[in-house]
Protein backbone atom coordinates (compact mmCIF):
# COMPACT_ATOMS: atom_id res chain seq x y z
CA UNK A 1 0.00 0.00 0.00
CA UNK A 2 2.75 2.54 0.68
CA UNK A 3 3.93 2.19 -2.74
CA UNK A 4 0.55 4.23 -4.13
CA UNK A 5 2.29 7.23 -2.27
CA UNK A 6 4.94 8.48 -5.36
CA UNK A 7 1.84 7.75 -7.61
CA UNK A 8 -0.41 9.63 -5.54
CA UNK A 9 2.00 12.53 -5.51
CA UNK A 10 2.87 12.38 -8.94
CA UNK A 11 -1.39 12.96 -9.94
CA UNK A 12 -1.50 9.43 -10.97
CA UNK A 13 -3.95 8.84 -8.25
CA UNK A 14 -6.47 10.90 -6.41
CA UNK A 15 -6.38 9.45 -3.14
CA UNK A 16 -5.11 6.29 -1.70
CA UNK A 17 -5.77 4.44 1.85
CA UNK A 18 -2.97 3.24 3.53
CA UNK A 19 -1.88 2.71 7.51
CA UNK A 20 0.81 3.70 9.44
CA UNK A 21 3.19 1.58 12.33
CA UNK A 22 6.79 1.90 13.25
CA UNK A 23 7.60 -1.20 11.43
CA UNK A 24 6.38 0.11 7.67
CA UNK A 25 8.64 2.54 5.88
CA UNK A 26 7.51 6.37 6.54
CA UNK A 27 4.87 7.66 4.60
CA UNK A 28 4.97 11.25 5.55
CA UNK A 29 5.17 13.22 2.74
CA UNK A 30 4.51 17.46 3.19
CA UNK A 31 3.45 17.39 -0.79
CA UNK A 32 0.12 15.18 0.73
CA UNK A 33 -2.41 15.74 2.90
CA UNK A 34 -3.78 12.67 5.35
CA UNK A 35 -6.83 12.79 7.73
CA UNK A 36 -7.09 9.98 10.18
CA UNK A 37 -9.91 7.62 9.23
CA UNK A 38 -9.97 4.52 12.03
CA UNK A 39 -7.97 2.28 13.76
CA UNK A 40 -7.72 -1.03 11.91
CA UNK A 41 -8.10 -4.27 15.11
CA UNK A 42 -6.43 -7.26 14.10
CA UNK A 43 -8.99 -10.79 14.62
CA UNK A 44 -8.07 -14.23 14.65
CA UNK A 45 -10.82 -16.43 12.90
CA UNK A 46 -10.99 -19.88 13.85
CA UNK A 47 -13.11 -22.45 12.79
CA UNK A 48 -15.34 -23.62 15.84
CA UNK A 49 -13.83 -27.44 15.83
CA UNK A 50 -10.12 -25.57 16.54
CA UNK A 51 -8.67 -26.74 19.79
CA UNK A 52 -8.53 -22.67 20.94
CA UNK A 53 -12.19 -22.26 20.05
CA UNK A 54 -13.41 -24.97 22.08
CA UNK A 55 -12.01 -24.15 25.12
CA UNK A 56 -13.93 -21.13 25.60
CA UNK A 57 -11.34 -19.04 27.12
CA UNK A 58 -10.44 -15.86 25.52
CA UNK A 59 -7.01 -15.58 24.10
CA UNK A 60 -4.63 -13.94 23.80
CA UNK A 61 -1.38 -13.45 20.97
CA UNK A 62 1.09 -15.91 22.75
CA UNK A 63 -1.82 -18.61 22.74
CA UNK A 64 -0.96 -18.60 18.80
CA UNK A 65 2.49 -18.99 19.21
CA UNK A 66 2.85 -22.54 16.70
CA UNK A 67 -0.26 -22.36 14.89
CA UNK A 68 0.06 -22.37 11.39
CA UNK A 69 -0.29 -18.72 10.20
CA UNK A 70 -2.24 -17.74 6.54
CA UNK A 71 -2.33 -13.89 6.16
CA UNK A 72 -0.77 -11.39 3.75
CA UNK A 73 2.12 -12.47 1.58
CA UNK A 74 5.89 -12.82 3.64
CA UNK A 75 6.84 -8.84 3.60
CA UNK A 76 3.51 -7.22 3.01
CA UNK A 77 2.92 -4.14 5.19
CA UNK A 78 0.70 -6.59 7.23
CA UNK A 79 2.93 -9.71 7.55
CA UNK A 80 5.17 -7.40 8.83
CA UNK A 81 2.89 -5.58 11.60
CA UNK A 82 2.00 -9.04 12.62
CA UNK A 83 5.49 -10.46 12.79
CA UNK A 84 6.14 -7.85 14.88
CA UNK A 85 3.51 -7.99 17.05
CA UNK A 86 4.10 -12.14 17.86
CA UNK A 87 8.27 -11.03 18.15
CA UNK A 88 7.08 -8.83 20.67
CA UNK A 89 4.62 -11.00 22.47
CA UNK A 90 7.97 -13.95 22.38
CA UNK A 91 7.53 -16.22 19.26
CA UNK A 92 7.63 -15.97 15.55
CA UNK A 93 4.57 -16.89 13.27
CA UNK A 94 4.25 -19.47 11.02
CA UNK A 95 3.64 -18.20 8.20
CA UNK A 96 1.88 -20.41 5.69
CA UNK A 97 0.99 -18.29 3.16
CA UNK A 98 -0.79 -19.81 -0.06
CA UNK A 99 0.28 -18.65 -3.86
CA UNK A 100 -1.27 -15.53 -4.43
CA UNK A 101 -2.24 -13.95 -7.92
CA UNK A 102 -0.58 -10.93 -9.05
CA UNK A 103 -3.01 -7.89 -9.88
CA UNK A 104 -1.89 -5.50 -12.53
CA UNK A 105 0.75 -2.61 -11.12
CA UNK A 106 -1.30 0.20 -12.93
CA UNK A 107 -4.93 0.35 -12.69
CA UNK A 108 -7.17 -0.06 -16.07
CA UNK A 109 -8.20 4.35 -15.13
CA UNK A 110 -5.29 6.50 -13.70
CA UNK A 111 -7.55 7.79 -11.66
CA UNK A 112 -9.45 4.21 -10.79
CA UNK A 113 -9.28 3.90 -6.69
CA UNK A 114 -6.68 2.54 -4.81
Amino acid sequence: MQGLLPRLADGELDLAVVYEHPVLPETASTALGRAYLFDDAFQVVLPRRHRLARSGAGLDLPDLAGEAWVGGRVGSGWFRIVRHACRTAGFDPASRCPPTTTAPSRPSSPRAWA
